[in-house]
């Protein structure tokens, strides 16, 4: 999939070497950029996948706009995260790595509580298969992401 290469480019030149502040900030835009194009992409293969009804459709992308603007405050945490452990790996103290597990779990509890609760507001305007369904598409989206990014993030020494 498209998504996943373009989603993760980036992660990869993060990752590929030291940042200096010049490179983060070009790193920051270049995630934006990347986030934009992934975000397009991504929702055409929701699109897809969901089969909506026009009036499914209509109730459906304004929810999941506001899903994603949501998400994406959360993933700007994972992005730091990955951008910290990659400015500082190889010198990474006992003490910054027990503060970057425990910023990766928060991550994760902070994106359960979310999508708990937009399983209510998804099912406001759609049936209960197609909520499971959407949330089936974008948990093997994020699969794949992961799977990219764990072949990528080198363990820690």
């Amino acid at each position: 999939m498209k998504v996943i290469k373009r989603c993760l480019m980036i992660t990869t030149w993060v990752i590929g070497g030291t940042l200096g502040n010049a490179m983060a900030a070009e790193v920051g835009d270049a995630i934006e950029l990347t986030r934009s194009v992934v975000q397009v992409e991504r929702k055409a293969v929701v699109a897809k996948a969901m089969e909506l009804t026009q009036q499914e459709s209509q109730a459906f992308w304004p929810v999941y706009n506001e899903y994603w603007n949501d998400l994406n405050k959360i993933n700007d945490r994972k992005v730091k995260l990955i951008m910290d452990y990659a400015k500082n790996y190889g010198n990474i103290s006992d003490a910054m790595a027990k503060d970057m597990l425990k910023e990766f779990f928060d991550i994760q509890s902070a994106t359960l509580k979310l999508k708990k609760k937009y399983v209510r507001r998804f099912e406001k305007v759609l049936s209960p298969k197609k909520v499971f369904r959407y949330f089936q598409t974008e948990n093997k989206l994020d699969a794949l992401i992961n799977i990219q990014l764990a072949s990528e993030i080198p363990l820690m020494r």
